[in-house]
């Protein structure tokens, strides 16, 4: 009797994220590769075939973050009308930068491993103000607004959950979170603290994992793991 070897089922993610990040570092004293060099072309086509080689039975989903976020900002634009009413907040950097209607309401938010990988909490990003500081000055920018959340991407919804209970703590209501991608288990997990409006820009069924390309290379701006330490209040 031949044995069939069960097939894997699922989604793995790879955002394309490196080369906008990279413009960062540029100046007149440094030169940087522009966004539509064919150094990311070739990047990414060599990260793709080894993702596909390691994971033979998984689909591989390839998502270009400054065209989601151009999507993120389009379901923004289609819920805000009115900014002296709502506020749009985002953990985001890159969101918040990449449109002109912006009012530059950021949460400098990271999640924190310690030297075993393991999660620990959250805390600011490293260089930002505490997180109490920063949602205390968030309240006074949204200043009695309603608010709408984005975030280009969820896998556990830890972090959106936390960042939604500390705005209910401070009197902020959100009437909607728009996420670029998330997995089965973040909306699980958001259903159970936020009842307002879930919008997903890029639905991926069984979302296995993700990993951002620019994880993979030093000193790129928000690469990898931020270490912290457990306080004792």
């Amino acid at each position: 009797m031949k044995l069939v070897q069960p097939t894997h089922r699922g989604t793995y993610v790879v955002t394309y994220d490196v080369a906008s990040r990279l413009q960062s570092f540029r100046s007149k004293n440094l030169l940087v590769p522009s966004q539509d060099d064919t150094l990311f072309e070739v990047f990414h086509m060599k990260l793709f075939q080894s993702i596909q080689q390691t994971l033979p039975d998984i689909t591989i989903d390839t998502i270009e973050m400054n065209e989601l976020r151009r999507k993120i900002w389009e379901q923004v634009d289609s819920r805000v009308t009115d900014l002296s009413r709502q506020a749009v907040l985002s953990t985001c950097p890159e969101i918040t930068d990449s449109n002109p209607k912006s009012e530059g309401l950021l949460l400098n938010i990271n999640r924190l491993f310690n030297t075993d990988g393991q999660l620990i909490g959250h805390g600011p990003r490293p260089g930002f103000e505490p997180l109490e500081k920063q949602f205390d000055d968030l309240a006074t920018k949204i200043a009695g607004r309603s608010v709408v959340l984005i975030e280009d991407g969820a896998f556990t919804g830890g972090t959106l959950r936390s960042v939604l209970q500390e705005l209910t703590n401070r009197g902020i209501t959100v009437t909607a979170v728009i996420i670029g991608f998330c997995c089965t288990r973040a909306t699980f997990v958001l259903g159970h603290v936020f009842k307002g409006e879930l919008v997903i820009v890029h639905p991926i069924e069984n979302l296995l994992d993700w990993i951002p390309d620019h994880d993979l290379i030093p000193f790129i701006p928000n690469c990898g793991r931020v270490l912290g330490e457990p306080s004792i209040r």
